[in-house]
């Protein structure tokens, strides 16, 4: 039956769901509530001016903190990609290899299913399991801003969730063509680990260390700023590329995993 592998794949995620779901929508619930007493400090705009350049290159302008959407890009989004993609790690990290240390991927297959379906489904349980932590996260934030009756634009806040969205897709679908290609889970989680820590460092330093800067431009978060979208909407481009390699890996997990010999 079509669908079967996704089917199964997000009912083992639904406790996934619900815990980062909740867990980042409740951080998202405690800044709201934090920040009239943040804007409400006598002496706030007098203590950004003192953080220093290099903590402003990495979590963002301190200056916009003055506004909910400025607030919620520095001490939320600016780092959720980070924290999210840790998601999308682990899950793409687990798509093949895992099914394979687990001794379930020769049963699997053992079915009628195509291995390329394996795989589609595969991605899609993990795109559709984050679309409901996202859910969560926008309900977490959503509600206490009209709760308190904060102005603010929603769909700028839907536009830095799909950011969101995009960007840890982005990060799974490069562990799962490592999750395809390596023969642990922990090996390919690693490499996707690697790929996030390493391009976040470069794209901050390359803000202010001027032999860096090129090098920007080959890194998730040059083309991934949650933050930014929030006060200044979505850029399409970089939403664009990021879909684009998105696919490609994709693609290239369909391949790798099709010539793949399966362990026993």
């Amino acid at each position: 039956m079509p669908g079967r592998v996704l089917l199964k794949s997000l009912r083992d995620l639904r406790w996934s769901i619900v815990g980062w779901g909740l867990g980042f929508g409740l951080m998202g619930t405690i800044m709201v509530y934090f920040f009239p007493y943040v804007e409400a400090m006598p002496q706030f705009d007098e203590l950004l001016k003192a953080y220093p350049p290099a903590m402003q290159a990495f979590f963002g302008e301190f200056i916009r903190m003055r506004t909910i959407e400025g607030f919620l890009s520095v001490e939320l989004f600016s780092y959720a990609l980070l924290v999210l993609g840790i998601f999308g790690i682990t899950e793409g990290s687990a798509a093949i290899v895992g099914e394979e240390e687990k001794g379930t991927m020769d049963l699997l297959l053992g079915n009628p299913i195509p291995r390329w379906r394996v795989v589609v489904e595969k991605f899609l349980a993990q795109a559709l399991a984050l679309v409901g932590i996202e859910v969560l996260i926008f309900l977490g934030i959503a509600l206490p801003v009209a709760g308190m009756g904060i102005s603010t634009s929603y769909l700028r806040l839907i536009q830095a969730l799909f950011d969101l969205f995009v960007g840890v897709l982005t990060l799974g679908s490069f562990s799962l063509l490592a999750s395809a290609l390596l023969s642990t889970r922990r090996a390919a989680a690693l490499v996707g680990a690697a790929l996030t820590i390493v391009s976040f460092f470069v794209n901050s330093l390359g803000k202010m260390v001027e032999w860096l800067r090129p090098f920007r431009r080959f890194t998730l978060f040059y083309y991934h700023d949650a933050g930014q979208v929030l006060t200044q909407g979505l850029n399409g481009e970089h939403i664009g590329l990021l879909l684009g390699l998105t696919l490609v890996m994709l693609i290239a997990s369909i391949l790798a995993f099709a010539k793949r010999e399966i362990r026993i």
